[in-house]
């Protein structure tokens, strides 16, 4: 699974489905469930946030715990 950040290449029609076609990957439009932060093109730093937060690798760190309460 790759993930795909920001507004540029994440707006394009198709742009999704011809990487994962080149790549032979699944693509993934990373965005979080915020509100005012879902829009692609003005979260991709909060987007791999959210995901590195989110992720089941790994120990929960004390900076997952503390963005866990906010």
């Amino acid at each position: 699974l790759y993930s795909l950040t920001g507004g540029g290449i994440s707006f394009i029609r198709g742009a999704k489905e011809a990487f994962g076609i080149a790549l032979g990957k699944k693509i993934d439009i990373v965005k979080p469930d915020a509100p005012l932060a879902e829009n692609p093109s003005l979260s991709a730093a909060w987007a791999l946030l959210d995901k590195a937060l989110k992720s089941d690798k790994g120990k929960r760190s004390f900076w997952s715990n503390v963005f866990k309460k906010i």
